[in-house]
């Protein structure tokens, strides 16, 4: 199977029903300025809080209550070296691994749960183009 790439995102996220939602140069942009913090991205959005909100939606709506919240917060940490070691190590791109993991150098990673691909979504990427 090939490999994640933005090209290959790009492709994949294209053949979606509205084309107007993304541009090529969106993607690339975005991509550009949240690459260096995936792991925490993803991480947060792994933790779930009350109810179906997620770290990572009460921290982008600025609800995120430390009081209430700080137990999570070595799990978030935890679950982002978990995404360094396993998955941003073995990309091509290095500096993807090495500016996400240079926050987290002293934390042991934490397996958690994760939903794998669809049958369709592995489909998408093996029928994208390089």
């Amino acid at each position: 199977m090939l490999g994640p790439s933005v090209n290959r995102a790009i492709d994949v996220v294209e053949r979606f029903p509205d084309p107007d939602t993304v541009t090529r140069s969106g993607i690339y942009d975005a991509w550009a300025e949240l690459k260096s913090n995936i792991a925490l991205i993803y991480a947060a959005d792994s933790l779930e809080l009350d109810g179906d909100e997620s770290l990572l939606s009460s921290l982008m709506e600025g609800t995120v209550d430390f009081d209430r919240h700080y137990q999570l917060f070595h799990s978030w940490m935890r679950r982002a070296r978990y995404i360094c070691d396993t998955i941003l190590s073995k990309m091509p791109d290095r500096v993807l691994y090495t500016s996400n993991v240079s926050v987290l150098l002293d934390v042991e990673g934490e397996p958690f749960p994760h939903a794998d691909f669809s049958d369709a979504e592995l489909n998408e990427m093996k029928n994208a183009a390089i």
